[in-house]
């Protein structure tokens, strides 16, 4: 199973497992479920186009 299908089945709103809980019985790491992907904007891309 990915780290995404993981990601989905945590349950924030749980009333009695934790997310700590649930990353640790799913074998996810913490930092996986908190993190928010940041989208690129495009001054970024074209110096990223550029620099390749």
């Amino acid at each position: 199973m990915s780290p995404a299908e993981k990601k989905t089945m945590i349950a924030r709103a749980h009333p009695t497992l934790s997310i700590v809980w649930q990353c640790e019985m799913l074998q996810l790491s913490r930092s996986a479920v908190y993190d928010t992907p940041v989208g690129l904007d495009e001054a970024t891309l074209g110096i990223m186009k550029a620099i390749d």
